[in-house]
């Protein structure tokens, strides 16, 4: 019975290869497979996020609103525009529950409590707190000339208060929806 060698060192391993073509093709067919390797593992993490929902935060309630509010425009008038999405509750049914919709200046303090600032006519925005903990903020507004204007997303830092008044045209700039 032949006895079986020592397990060398990594760094022992790496110094004492042999050295030419043989070598690189075989060091080039490691750094495929590492490659491969990190593919394969950043393809299943994204999976599982996907499947899970994992990263997928962003409130319903508060794209529900912004929908509403899409074709004409809101009324700047927050007390009666409150009551009015308070009992008409807009994208319940794809919800499955109630939404508490509250002025600028009350925090949300979940996905289904819904702060709403309506600057101008023109200009809307709904904040809501998501399921992890991040103050998610949309924004419509429409511009003075016709096809103009636009709708915006942010996702602002935890432990920030989810109030809609800090929604506004310079706070929420970017143009993706944020996960």
């Amino acid at each position: 019975m032949t006895p079986i060698p020592p397990i060398q060192p990594w760094s022992s391993v790496w110094r004492d290869r042999p050295s030419g073509t043989k070598a690189r093709i075989g060091w080039t067919i490691e750094v495929l497979i590492v490659a491969i390797l990190g593919l394969l593992a950043w393809q299943a993490a994204t999976s599982w996020q996907e499947v899970t929902g994992y990263g997928a935060s962003f409130p319903t309630a508060v794209d529900s609103i912004i929908q509403l509010c899409i074709p004409h425009g809101c009324s700047t008038n927050t007390p009666r525009l409150l009551t009015q999405l308070n009992r008409t509750q807009p994208g319940r049914a794809e919800i499955g529950s109630s939404v508490l919709y509250v002025g600028p200046d009350v925090s949300s303090t979940g996905p289904n409590v819904v702060s709403i600032n309506s600057v101008t006519y023109g200009t809307f925005a709904a904040v809501a707190l998501g399921d992890n903990g991040t103050c998610y903020a949309e924004l419509i507004f429409y511009g003075d000339v016709v096809g103009s204007g636009g709708q915006f997303w942010a996702a602002f830092q935890r432990g920030v208060p989810c109030k809609g008044r800090m929604a506004t045209r310079f706070t929420v700039t970017d143009s993706e929806e944020p996960y």
